[in-house]
């Protein structure tokens, strides 16, 4: 994976109302197993270059399986 653009651009991440989180994570991948792609934050991937920084450099999981799944699904 690569470092991202600038670190420092926004001191704001992790948002305020963001929660800790301890424990397993679930993420929805395109292989399995997950490739480094598949891990890629949109700023290592050169993708939404307008939006936040912060949210840019953020990946989506999932707290359960079954919510994974759901995902996947809706998809």
């Amino acid at each position: 994976m690569t470092p991202p653009e600038n670190p420092d651009a926004s001191t704001d991440c992790p948002p305020a109302g963001a929660a800790a989180v301890d424990g397993d994570v679930y993420r929805c991948c395109k292989s399995i197993p997950p490739s480094d792609r598949d891990m890629q934050t949109n700023e290592e991937s050169g993708r939404l270059l307008e939006a936040d920084p912060c949210l840019r450099r953020a990946l989506s999981v999932f707290r359960s399986e079954a919510d994974a799944q759901h995902q996947l699904r809706l998809f």
